[in-house]
């Protein structure tokens, strides 16, 4: 066999044929050899061939009974050895070169491929083997309605979904589509797959599926199922006013189990956060208590999510916290984003690094295993401590996923964390773009969609001078905060911004109103830094009091959020500077400066530069170094997140393995290596080594 493929391979070349196939004369020679075995020897050779692994003879004569007995299996097997198409390896049995394997494989006609797949599908399921190893058989052997290949692929996705999320969706909807609608389990299966899809996250799909078995459905309990599963995917989705309405035409149905009934009240106290917060507020509790009256977990995970957006919406986070935490408890890493957005919330940063860094590692390196709500996690623990070009990378990659997924409200999230990176950096052109184009797109509920995008409108409109447009437009959000029928205006920052664009539009109701919300929300976070920080400094801006403003430098010193710290320092520098106390102030400016420095928050840095001059204070190394903006293309123009990518994808590192060494997701690496290769501008790996080796040399003086 060698000698015919050395050959085959010369002759080729010498007729200037490509060399990347098998050549004719190995192929044959292939061939001959398996015709020349007798038929048990034969199905041995073709069966090991789609079993693709080593064997023992006691597992072929398994395989092949009862088409042959064991005996027959045995003399075959030593006949395939002597032919040289099998060889031993240690115990073991299989093929001495895969290209041997290809080509028995590749001579099989359909029908022998299916029968012998099905074979090694039975043979995995009955000797113990995971439903996973066995559904790509399983899927190369399967005929529409083939029920028991359909159960090993459902199986398989169920057990894919903690660490293959994508590999889940694809499994069960491809096991759904082997059905037809007047088979015996189409339904069942086809809620089955509603429920995978939503818990991967890929809500659109979900959404259209459930869609598909409600027009079929007249049963109540089957209804109520579907209904509940579908409620799931609309959350992510945002479509929250629908979930509500659809799920109360459901709970008018008779004949409702209680337990079913709890899931609908469980998954309608969730719609209704978002949609119409005052009734969630009543009914989450209730649903909470309903479901552990009926001992029903989906109920339970359902009501817990409910009661937790409750507690963030109105600003309660110690309360959220304690019900996603039992959440994450009841449900594992699937729900475990909730927990860590509240730890992030009560400044609670290193627990929430650890349980990011817990949930990445249980992906097992996996890339699909990082979902979108732990990549949103991600996103917002890099941008609450000021690494905005990794918080930056992260929105870019989930953007991107949530636009393949069909989740709207992560990609929300995501927009809006991307467009206020750019606007600290001054760079507002692109964050008004990215905030015009969500607006217009987006398909999430305007309760959704509307309170966080108005806020990235009015901070424009008041960077660009314009405080009474920037009233009018934030005006709905701030006067509804208390509905809590969204966590942003109850989110660290926004109250300070929001008090200081009503003082420069002279509107005293509207800064009343952010002062109020400030201290209101201190007092549901009962010895948070960042919360009692910004509590003191709003009331010490809106008095111009520096007792006050002092006690805010302080408090929001012990915040670990670098941008909180910073306007803490710049706030209390700027009143001690109006009163004459310069170098008072100067200790503080210096202080902010180096934050907003390591930040790049050059609107920042350019407010505190003014300010430092009015006051008579000097600082020429602050004009030398402001404004300086960063290179468009070249090794100068990548941020430190991007270096350290290019440096390990040129060691040889695969964005996995990068990932684990960063502590990042394999989505933010891969995000950060596309644009190394466009600010480098090259085209692949073996480039960015090069580049990097030129690089390294030229810093050595290496020619």
């Amino acid at each position: 066999l060698a000698v015919q493929l050395l050959e085959g391979l010369l002759r080729a070349a010498a007729r200037g044929e490509p060399a990347d196939r098998v050549p004719d004369e190995f192929i044959a020679g292939v061939r001959r050899s398996l015709a020349g075995l007798d038929p048990a020897a034969a199905d041995v050779v073709r069966m090991a061939s789609v079993l693709g692994r080593t064997f023992a003879v006691d597992e072929m004569a398994e395989l092949l009974a009862p088409r042959h007995d064991h005996a027959s299996v045995a003399t075959g097997v030593e006949a395939a050895l002597a032919s040289g198409l099998l060889g031993t390896l240690g115990h073991r049995i299989g093929f001495r070169h895969d290209l041997v394997r290809e080509t028995v494989y590749g001579a099989l006609s359909d029908g022998a491929r299916r029968r012998f797949h099905r074979g090694c599908a039975a043979f995995l399921i009955d000797g113990g083997h995971s439903p996973l190893e066995a559904a790509p058989h399983a899927r190369l052997s399967v005929t529409p309605d083939d029920e028991a290949c359909v159960r090993i692929l459902r199986d398989a996705a169920e057990e894919a979904v903690p660490a293959l999320p994508e590999t889940a969706g694809k499994l069960v909807t491809e096991a759904f589509r082997l059905l037809r609608p007047g088979s015996r389990t189409w339904r069942e299966t086809g809620e089955h797959c509603v429920d995978v899809l939503g818990r991967v996250q890929r809500a659109a799909d979900a959404v259209h599926l459930a869609q598909t078995l409600l027009r079929r459905t007249s049963e109540p309990e089957a209804t109520a199922r579907i209904q509940v599963l579908m409620s799931r995917a609309l959350w992510l989705t945002g479509s929250l006013g629908d979930s509500v309405d659809r799920i109360g035409r459901v709970l008018a149905l008779p004949g409702i189990s209680p337990a079913l009934r709890a899931r609908l009240e469980a998954a309608r106290a969730l719609a209704l956060t978002g949609h119409d917060a005052t009734a969630a507020r009543a009914v989450a509790p209730a649903a909470l208590q309903q479901a552990r009256a009926v001992d029903d977990r989906e109920a339970m995970v359902l009501a817990l999510q409910a009661v937790g957006e409750v507690g963030r919406n109105s600003g309660h986070h110690v309360d959220a916290m304690t019900a996603f935490r039992e959440l994450r408890q009841l449900e594992g890493v699937n729900h475990v984003a909730g927990e860590i957005i509240e730890l992030q919330l009560l400044d609670r940063y290193e627990e929430s690094e650890a349980l990011i860094a817990a949930a990445l590692a249980d992906a097992r390196d996996e890339v699909e295993a990082v979902r979108p709500s732990l990549l949103s996690a991600q996103m917002w623990h890099d941008f609450n401590l000021s690494r905005l070009d990794d918080a930056e990378s992260g929105a870019r990659a989930l953007i991107s996923m949530s636009q393949e997924l069909g989740g709207h409200v992560y990609e929300l999230d995501a927009v809006v964390v991307h467009a206020s990176v750019c606007a600290l950096r001054g760079e507002w052109e692109q964050a008004k773009r990215l905030v015009a184009d969500r607006e217009s797109r987006s398909k999430a509920d305007d309760g959704i969609r509307k309170p966080s995008l108005r806020l990235m409108r009015g901070w424009f409109a008041a960077a660009e001078g314009r405080p009474a447009d920037a009233v009018d437009i934030l005006a709905p959000v701030l006067y509804t905060a208390r509905e809590s029928r969204t966590c942003w205006p109850w989110w660290p920052g926004w109250t300070r911004l929001l008090l200081a664009i009503g003082t420069a539009a002279g509107d005293e109701r509207f800064a009343k109103e952010a002062l109020t919300l400030a201290e209101e929300g201190a007092a549901r976070n009962p010895g948070i830094a960042s919360y009692e920080g910004i509590a003191y400094q709003t009331q010490g801006l809106a008095r111009a009091d520096l007792t006050l403003l002092e006690r805010a430098a302080d408090t929001l010193g012990r915040s670990p959020r670098p941008e909180l710290q910073a306007g803490g320092a710049a706030d209390y520098g700027k009143l001690l500077a109006a009163r004459g106390r310069r170098a008072e102030a100067a200790v503080h400016f210096d202080r902010a400066w180096a934050i907003y420095d390591r930040m790049g928050a050059r609107p920042a840095q350019d407010s505190l530069h003014r300010a430092a001059r009015k006051a008579g204070i000097r600082r020429p190394e602050w004009s030398a170094g402001a404004g300086n903006a960063r290179p468009t293309h070249g090794w100068a123009a990548l941020t430190e997140a991007e270096t350290r990518v290019a440096a390990l994808i040129s060691a040889g590192h695969t964005n996995r393995s990068a990932a684990a060494e960063l502590g990042v997701s394999p989505n933010t690496v891969g995000t950060h290596l596309r644009s190394v290769f466009a600010k480098l501008d090259v085209n692949s790996r073996v480039q960015l080594v090069n580049a990097h080796r030129n690089r390294t040399d030229e810093t050595f003086g290496i020619r």
